[in-house]
């Protein structure tokens, strides 16, 4: 299965791990991925389970992070707290 992103790529410009996080009786790495598309930016978030289950496809959000540059975008990735990012996950089910 491709993974075509919103500008058609395959793959991310840059990637970068947030954090972990335990829900779901699986322990998560979050990770952020984005690239440019036109004259900006954008970024989505998988969450990648570790342990017994880490061979299992990664739960991944809509583009939902804009910024001038990838920069920008893993930095707004850093600022989202654990409550919203536990949120993002269980809606991804």
């Amino acid at each position: 299965m491709a993974l075509h992103l919103v500008s058609g790529r395959t793959s991310p410009d840059a990637t970068a791990t947030i954090g972990r996080l335990e829900a779901e009786r699986t322990r998560w790495r979050v990770v952020v991925e984005a690239w440019e598309d036109r004259h900006k930016c954008l970024g989505r978030l998988a969450f990648w389970p570790d342990g017994p289950l880490a061979d299992a496809e990664p739960r991944r959000t809509a583009p939902l992070l804009v910024g001038e540059t990838t920069d920008a975008v893993l930095s707004a990735a850093y600022e989202l707290g654990e409550p919203r990012l536990r949120a993002l996950l269980r809606s991804l089910v």
